[in-house]
């Protein structure tokens, strides 16, 4: 028992030792929701909102579904293109938001996950699962990188993810 709450305790910690992504190409910049509302808050603190967002207003599916920002704003069905989309947008507004995040950034990146170093995109040869979207914050004047999967946060509660280089 007290393995499965420790397992569960330090999840993320278990998922970022055992996975990795690999940034692939930029799919594209953030696209700022209008209708949320915003509040100044460090990188961090906009990563969770961000995270937060993403989860309460999406749902996934593998299906035909819209992924840009101002369909999914209000909520929907869509895949991981769209909860990077989204995800990207509700940060991105932060930082303009915030006068001292002014050289932060948020993106969306098409990823490959691996698994100890394996990329798991080989077990599957339906396109649809060849790659995997995630956010990349970055903070131009303290050099910072935060990494983002949505679509995993919405599943499991683990958003930050590490980049492998």
């Amino acid at each position: 028992m007290l393995f499965l709450l420790s397992a569960y305790i330090f999840r993320g910690s278990i998922y970022r030792a055992c996975f990795s992504y690999k940034l692939v190409r930029l799919r594209s910049e953030a696209t700022p929701p209008y209708a949320l509302s915003v509040t100044g808050q460090d990188i961090q603190g906009i990563a969770e909102a961000g995270l937060e967002g993403s989860s309460a207003l999406l749902s996934f599916t593998t299906g035909p579904c819209a992924t840009g920002v101002p369909k999914l704003q209000y909520g929907g069905k869509t895949n991981c293109i769209g909860y990077s989309n989204l995800c990207a947008g509700i940060c991105e507004m932060k930082f303009r938001a915030n006068p001292s995040l002014k050289d932060a950034r948020a993106e969306t990146w098409v990823a490959q996950i691996f698994f100890f170093g394996w990329n798991v995109h080989r077990l599957f040869s339906d396109p649809f699962w060849k790659d995997h979207d995630v956010v990349l914050l970055t903070d131009g004047a303290a050099g910072d990188r935060i990494l983002l999967d949505p679509t995993l946060y919405d599943y499991t509660g683990i958003g930050f993810v590490r980049e492998r280089k």
